[in-house]
């Protein structure tokens, strides 16, 4: 069993990717960061900070990262967003074109679990 060291009982950690092995504790919350109804492959440490309602980083925002450490990626090929995958740095995935996941579709369930722990301080 994967043991966590947080000493406050109100404490929580939540993951996004593939659970670790042997996590019985209910105070990991796991959540899935491969979702293919949003286009993502992967998450990146950025996307955790931000709504997709957000107007600058959300899937319709201003800023596009699209020079994500794949070679083969060109700002033409980023023009159309609807063929576009997101994940972190540098992944690949024959087929897909992948930019930099900027946003977070868990973002407000995360604010929730964060609004919750606080509370019952």
């Amino acid at each position: 069993m994967t043991k966590v060291w947080f000493t406050n009982s109100r404490s929580r950690l939540i993951w996004y990717g593939n659970p670790p092995a042997d996590t019985a504790s209910s105070r990991v919350l796991i959540r899935s960061d491969r979702l293919p109804e949003w286009r993502i492959s992967q998450f990146s440490p950025m996307s955790i900070l931000f709504s997709p309602e957000n107007e600058t980083y959300g899937p319709a925002g201003v800023v596009v990262i699209c020079a994500n450490g794949q070679t083969s990626n060109s700002p033409q090929q980023c023009q159309d967003r609807r063929s576009l995958w997101y994940s972190d740095w540098g992944y690949q995935e024959e087929g897909k074109i992948h930019i930099c996941l900027t946003f977070n579709p868990y973002f407000d369930w995360q604010t929730q679990i964060m609004n919750e722990v606080l509370a019952e301080g």
